[in-house]
C-alpha cells in the first residue's frame, strides 16, 4: 500500500534533536485508570459540598478516624471521611457551649453528645452502614452543619461549591481495574450510582426529588488530567492507530506513525476537506466543506523512526505529542500543549504551549500556519483510516 506523505514543513532547528540512537520501547500495560468528573448545576443555589467515590468490597482500608472541631460557631470542615468501625472525635475549640447531634431516619443514625463546654471533647463509634453520609448539627446554633461519610474506599473526591457556583470539577486517579462501581452524592439530592466502563464518557442527570437540577459528566482514563509522561506509557495500548508507518521527506526525512485517543472523525474529515479545497472539487460534496475543531482532551501522538530501508517499528527514536487543553488556556495557539522527547525519556525537547518562545520556535510556529484546521495538518494516514474504519479494501 502506498501512503500519502505529510505536507507540513518542520523548522530546521528540530534537526538538532532528532538523531540519538535506538532504544527499547517504554510502553507498558495499564493496571489502573483515571477518572475526571464535572458537575454542572442549573438551579438557584448550589449544594455546598459533594462526594464521589468507588467502594472497595474486597479490601478493608486502614482506619480513618476524623476529628470534627467547632470554632466561631461553625464546624471547621464541611464534610469529613470516616471508615467502617472507626471513631469520630468531637472537639469544642470555641468560646461558647455547643452540642452535636444527628437524626438520620434513612440510615437509622441517632447521635446526641449533649452539651459540651469550651475545651471539652467527645467520641462516638462509626457504626452505621458503609456508604452512608449523615448530617450533623448543633441544637444550640441551627445554622451549623457538617457531614460525615462512612466509606470503605481510598478512591474518592471531595469538593465544595459556593452558592452561585455553576460548575465544579474533580478527579480520582490510579483506580484499580477491579473497581467499577461509582457513587456520586450531594446533600438532599438523589444519589447517583454508575457502573463505570473501562474508558469513555458518561453523562447523567442530577436530580433532587425527581426534578433535574444539573448534569454529571464522567470521563474514564481521562487523558486530559494525565501528564504527557504518563500518556506516553499507555498510548500504544489505549489509543487508536490512525496511520501505518509512512515516510515523509519533509518531516526530517524519516518515517512517522500517528496515534489518537479520540477525534479520528475530525482528523479524517479535515483531510478530506483539504483535498476538496486543493482540487477545487467541493461542488460535488453534499455538505459544506469546512474544517472542524477538535474537542478538549484530544491527544495526538507521533512516533519518529530512522529513515532505514526496513523500519524497526518497535524502536522509535523520539515521540511528539499534542494535547488539546481546556478552552482559554492559550487562545492564540488553539489551546494546544506540545510535548516532545526521546523515547527512552532521557531528554525532553519540548513541553508547553505556544506562549513559551522556545515551544513556539520549535513546534507551535509551524502549526500556526494551519490555524484554520485547528493547528493539525491532518494529511497522513487517511487511506489507513478508510481501510480500517470504513471497511475499504
Amino acid at each position: 500500500m502506498k501512503f500519502l506523505p505529510i505536507v507540513n514543513t518542520p523548522m530546521a532547528i528540530l534537526k538538532l534533536f532528532i538523531y540519538g540512537g535506538l532504544f527499547s520501547m517504554f510502553v507498558g500495560a495499564s493496571s489502573t485508570r483515571d477518572l475526571s468528573g464535572v458537575f454542572r448545576f442549573n438551579g438557584r443555589r448550589a449544594p455546598h459540598v459533594g462526594l464521589a467515590f468507588l467502594p472497595q468490597t474486597k479490601k478493608k482500608i486502614e482506619a480513618r478516624n476524623p476529628v470534627i472541631d467547632q470554632i466561631d460557631k461553625q464546624f471547621t470542615k464541611p464534610i469529613s471521611l470516616a471508615s467502617p468501625g472507626a471513631k469520630i472525635r468531637f472537639k469544642n475549640s470555641d468560646s461558647v457551649n455547643h452540642n452535636i447531634y444527628a437524626n438520620d431516619k434513612k440510615s437509622g443514625v441517632n447521635i446526641d453528645i449533649g452539651m459540651k463546654a469550651p475545651g471539652e471533647e467527645a467520641e462516638i463509634p462509626v457504626d452505621w452502614d458503609s456508604g452512608r453520609v449523615i448530617k450533623l448539627g448543633c441544637k444550640i446554633h441551627p445554622k451549623m452543619r457538617t457531614y460525615v461519610a462512612n466509606i470503605n474506599s481510598d478512591y474518592y473526591a471531595l469538593f465544595k461549591m459556593d452558592p452561585a457556583q455553576k460548575e465544579v470539577s474533580f478527579q480520582i486517579k490510579n483506580i484499580p481495574e477491579d473497581l467499577d462501581r461509582f457513587i456520586f452524592w450531594l446533600p438532599r439530592y438523589d444519589e447517583i450510582e454508575i457502573s463505570l466502563p473501562r474508558k469513555g464518557r458518561i453523562t447523567r442527570e442530577v436530580t433532587r426529588k425527581g426534578k433535574v437540577r444539573g448534569e454529571l459528566e464522567i470521563n474514564m482514563n481521562s487523558w486530559q488530567i494525565m501528564e504527557p509522561e504518563e500518556v506516553l506509557k499507555l498510548y500504544r495500548k489505549e489509543f487508536i492507530k490512525v496511520s501505518d508507518t509512512e515516510f515523509s521527506k519533509m518531516h526530517w526525512e524519516r518515517h512517522v506513525r500517528i496515534y489518537m485517543n479520540q477525534g479520528v472523525e475530525v482528523f479524517s474529515h479535515n483531510y478530506h476537506t483539504f483535498l476538496c479545497l486543493q482540487d477545487d472539487d467541493c461542488e460535488d460534496e453534499k455538505e459544506e466543506q469546512e474544517f472542524q475543531q477538535f474537542t478538549p482532551g484530544t491527544i495526538i501522538v507521533k512516533e519518529h523512526f530512522l529513515p532505514t530501508t526496513k523500519v524497526d517499528e518497535s524502536t522509535p527514536i523520539s515521540v511528539a505529542m499534542m494535547k488539546k487543553l481546556k478552552k482559554g488556556t492559550d487562545p492564540d495557539g488553539g489551546d494546544w500543549q506540545y510535548f516532545w522527547r526521546t523515547h527512552d525519556g532521557e531528554k525532553t525537547i519540548v513541553k508547553g504551549t505556544g506562549k513559551d518562545l522556545s515551544v513556539k520556535n520549535i513546534c507551535a510556529g509551524c502549526h500556526s500556519e494551519v490555524a484554520d484546521r485547528d493547528y493539525i495538518f491532518s494529511t497522513i494516514g487517511n487511506r489507513f483510516l478508510l481501510k480500517h474504519f470504513q471497511g475499504e479494501e
